[in-house]
């Protein structure tokens, strides 16, 4: 789990965040591929990355992972 006390990711936008090229904040830089190579992986390995709220105030990521692999699948 990652959690910050940033400004949050609206409900409407948690499932998009994780396509290449889509961004919440467009004032920032950025490319928008860091969360999508994050689900890529993630998926790799038969893990799920979910986007909810911190308890924080921002955003918080989970990764979860079922059984433990050796090597991710093709």
């Amino acid at each position: 789990v990652v959690e910050d006390d940033g400004p949050g990711i609206p409900l409407s936008k948690r499932e998009v965040i994780f396509d290449r090229g889509q961004r919440v904040d467009t004032l920032r830089p950025g490319q928008g591929v860091g969360l999508a190579v994050a689900r890529e992986i993630t998926e790799q390995y038969e893990g799920k990355i979910v986007a909810g709220e911190s308890m924080l105030g921002g955003a918080r990521m989970e990764v979860i992972f079922g059984r433990q692999h050796s090597a991710p699948k093709d």
